[in-house]
């Protein structure tokens, strides 16, 4: 998938994880952390200056982040952390502003995506997993 514009928020299972194409006229960042976080937990993503880009409330059990709005920055680090307040609402869990958790849970670099689209001639579903093309 590419994205052009606007806002991005897709959370849930590493297992399954995506990010946008490096092609995308829009950057995203993508974060990956080892544990499930639990339902119903507000996170946190932070800029290098500590400003909180966007918070949102988990509605599944989540492992794999992606986000991706115009204030993203390629090159910039990212901060995903857990605990705080959420913000104004913009739809569903998502909000904008809120305060920053104490719990950091990964860093991550906008724009160096760790799992994307497979391109022609990717290969196919593997002994036990893979991505869908």
């Amino acid at each position: 998938m590419t994205i052009s514009g606007g806002t991005f928020l897709a959370a849930g299972s590493s297992g399954m994880a995506m990010a946008p194409s490096a092609d995308s006229a829009q950057v995203s960042v993508q974060f990956t952390v080892s544990s499930t976080i639990a339902v119903g937990t507000v996170l946190s993503i932070v800029d290098s200056s500590g400003t909180v880009v966007a918070t949102f409330t988990t509605s599944k059990q989540t492992q794999s982040v992606v986000y991706s709005d115009a204030g993203i920055v390629n090159g910039q680090t990212y901060t995903l952390t857990s605990g705080g307040a959420a913000g104004t609402t913009v739809l569903g869990g998502l909000a904008s502003g809120g305060t920053a958790g104490g719990t950091t849970l990964t860093t991550a670099v906008a724009g160096e995506q760790t799992s994307s689209e497979m391109g022609p001639g990717g290969g196919g579903m593997g002994g036990g997993g893979g991505q869908r093309p």
